[in-house]
């Protein structure tokens, strides 16, 4: 809170998720009613509110506990702060522009439309600075969090400037520094938040914080009092086991050591299993055998990965980035020959599917102007890539049912992420499968039947597209947390017998940490730190 006296979070005790709220001069943190499913919580100036999001909406709640109040739409993530005025600004989501709603609630005015920053750069979360005339902001070009950047944004011209390269997640200090993340480690340098200038040399002030690789949100805050909160990293917290999981929820480990995995991907013969592997902020495609676990790497020019398979097990189809460019490539998997340029863009691709008879591709294109949108091409036949799926909603993951009659996919236009089904390639009715929000599907490919997920409970549902499309209510199968999804792709795929699925475990030992650090009177020992390291 502005005053340090207490404290927020966010806290998960088995599968069900909600805010905590810890006054600093008690032992016990107490949960806020009706809070389950929030993200990203912020306070009020005077700290006797909480704002966060949750289905959809921006929310607020009293800090005492209380009945929460709706206060607008808002379809994801991506941050808020509450002004001195009343105003509170917020980015639904990654490329959805910066929004403002009065904190008592009504229709989200815009501040910056998406895509109207230049060179497609979007901003992630916003922090007011001192007179509510302009913020702070992680800025990434095309969407991407590998190279972030602090930003600062004036809001009666939404004009923007870049502060600091290769950090994010700024906070202003009551002691007149910016305060921001690079790798974990929290920096600190001298600014002016009128002239929204650095204004010194930006000096490390501590190490070890947890920030997460999907958002770039850092977990740390400091109070106007001095006083810093953080979740503590460790290392190693990136590495994660490849998981084995029956439909009973029965985990068996993949005999392969841990690592920071993503997007697995089982051959459609199901004797191997391809994912992508970052080390050293590079990615690589590794391929497993089933059998044994033993892997071997995909030849690779640049950073590549985000793996499909080709119809027959034979090729793969990867993403890599390359001299600022997304491109996608397919090549043959047992790594020979020379890779075959499928389509390139200047916004994020990520690769969701092949028809069975190898003629289309589907994946998700990240604009921000427009949010995810599913694109589809046929090499070969015609090499021009056309957008099949593109609104202001946030669509993405988009997969072929065996007959390649439909295709499922993620939307978030109800204000949530729910499942659809849809002719392909249309027209036809579109039909919502997950009643209770869902993202991910995965088609079995041996039977009528889409997986996905609902929060960390994995989903079944029936679903026959012939002689029509007849849909069946949605059932669990089992609640494990595991790793959500990367860049529009779930991260998780079935075996081709619908009987076993491949998961990425929850991380190493501090992923999701049990320990909030408090460090009082912070401030005073960063400001000596800084001033002893300048020139």
């Amino acid at each position: 809170a502005p005053r340090g006296e207490r404290i927020v979070y966010v806290a998960r005790r088995g599968s069900h998720t909600q805010l905590y709220l810890r006054d600093l001069d008690q032992i016990e943190a107490s949960a806020l009613p009706r809070t389950d499913g929030a993200s990203a919580p912020f306070f009020s100036p005077g700290g006797d509110w909480v704002a966060f999001f949750a289905d959809g909406h921006l929310k607020k709640v009293p800090a005492q506990g209380g009945e929460p109040v709706t206060l607008c739409e808002a379809g994801g993530t991506g941050g808020g702060s509450w002004g001195p005025d009343d105003t509170i600004y917020f980015v639904p989501s990654n490329g959805a522009g910066l929004f403002q709603v009065p904190a008592s609630g009504g229709r989200p005015g815009v501040v910056s439309a998406p895509g109207a920053l230049p060179g497609g750069t979007s901003m992630l979360w916003p922090e007011i600075l001192p007179g509510g005339r302009a913020l702070l902001c992680t800025l990434l070009s095309a969407g991407r969090h590998e190279a972030p950047k602090v930003g600062a944004l004036r809001l009666a011209t939404a004009e923007s400037a870049a502060l600091v390269d290769g950090n994010g997640f700024a906070r202003y200090a009551s002691s007149g520094h910016l305060l921001c993340v690079r790798g974990g480690a929290l920096i600190a340098a001298p600014f002016d938040p009128v002239g929204l200038r650095v204004t010194g040399k930006p000096v490390q002030v501590l190490e070890g914080i947890l920030v997460d690789p999907t958002t770039g949100a850092a977990q740390y805050a400091v109070s106007a009092s001095g006083t810093l909160v953080y979740a503590p990293s460790e290392s190693g917290a990136s590495e994660r086991a490849l998981l084995w999981v029956d439909r009973e929820g029965a985990v068996a480990p993949l005999p392969a050591d841990r690592r920071d995995f993503d997007v697995p991907r089982v051959s459609p013969d199901g004797r191997y299993l391809a994912v992508s592997v970052s080390e050293a902020r590079r990615m690589e495609v590794w391929i497993f055998d089933v059998a044994n676990g033993s892997p071997r790497r995909l030849p690779s020019q640049g950073s590549d990965g985000l793996p499909l398979w080709g119809p027959g097990s034979g090729s793969l189809t990867y993403v890599s980035l390359r001299a600022g460019a997304w491109s996608i490539f397919r090549r043959p998997a047992g790594g020979d020959g020379v890779p075959e340029l499928l389509v390139s863009d200047e916004h994020p691709l990520s690769p969701s599917a092949w028809s069975s008879d190898g003629r289309a591709l589907l994946y998700t294109v990240a604009d921000p102007g427009t949010r995810g949108d599913i694109w589809v091409l046929a090499p070969g036949r015609d090499a021009r890539p056309r957008p099949l799926i593109r609104t202001a909603a946030d669509e993405w993951g988009a997969v072929f049912s065996p007959d390649g009659r439909f295709i499922a996919y993620t939307s978030d236009e109800s204000g949530r992420n729910e499942v659809y089904l849809r002719p392909y390639p249309g027209p036809g009715e579109r039909r919502q499968l997950s009643t209770a929000g869902g993202y991910g599907p995965v088609w079995n490919r041996s039977r009528s039947e889409v997986f996905f997920r609902s929060g960390d409970t994995m989903m079944t549902a029936s679903v026959s597209t012939r002689p029509a499309l007849s849909v069946g209510a949605p059932s669990p199968l089992f609640d494990l947390k595991f790793k959500g999804p990367s860049a529009g792709s779930p991260n998780y795929d079935a075996t081709p017998d619908g009987r076993r699925f491949v998961l990425i475990g929850g991380g190493g030992r501090n992923s999701s940490p049990a320990k909030i650090h408090v460090v009082l009177g912070w401030l005073e020992d960063m400001k000596r730190r800084v001033v002893a390291a300048q020139d």
